[in-house]
């Protein structure tokens, strides 16, 4: 019986945050579970060394859903934003996971690095895209690293 609200809570996160903070960044961390609170703990920090505030959801299999919440939507909010992804990632990446924005303000995904940092095989994306797309026609400039 309490599973179906627990459930619901879960499900519903995102669509609550996007609902009543339409300016809100949702990150997606993956960590290993026993990171969960490492990880939380260090986006928090960062969220709030930036002043802004911040909302998580974390699954037991190491998924976390951290959204900030800038007050305004502002050029300097964007940069609040843009730093504190930043950093977070960085955090994220040192604790062997990885970091992705799956929600964000439209006007604010050329400044923002959605799909996290290159990984070790950006060279063989490189590759493969330069394979299958030689013009570089389709959504080019729209993947991690400019892919």
């Amino acid at each position: 019986e309490n599973w179906s609200g627990a459930f619901d809570a879960v499900c519903d996160f995102v669509p609550k945050i996007l609902g009543d903070f339409p300016d809100a960044v949702v990150m997606k961390l993956g960590v290993l579970p026993q990171q969960i609170a490492a990880a939380c703990k260090r986006a928090s920090e960062r969220a709030q060394a930036e002043g802004l505030q911040w909302a998580a959801l974390a699954r037991g299999v190491g998924i976390i859903y951290f959204a900030l919440l800038p007050a305004a939507e502002g050029e300097a909010s964007a940069q609040q934003v843009s730093r504190s992804t930043s950093e977070i990632s960085k955090s994220v990446e040192k604790l062997g996971g990885h970091a992705t924005i799956p929600w964000c303000p439209s006007r604010w995904k050329s400044q923002l690095q959605i799909w996290g940092s290159p990984r070790a095989d950006f060279a063989q994306m490189q590759k493969i895209k330069s394979i299958f797309d030689p013009l570089g026609i389709l959504s080019p400039g729209r993947f991690v690293g400019g892919l």
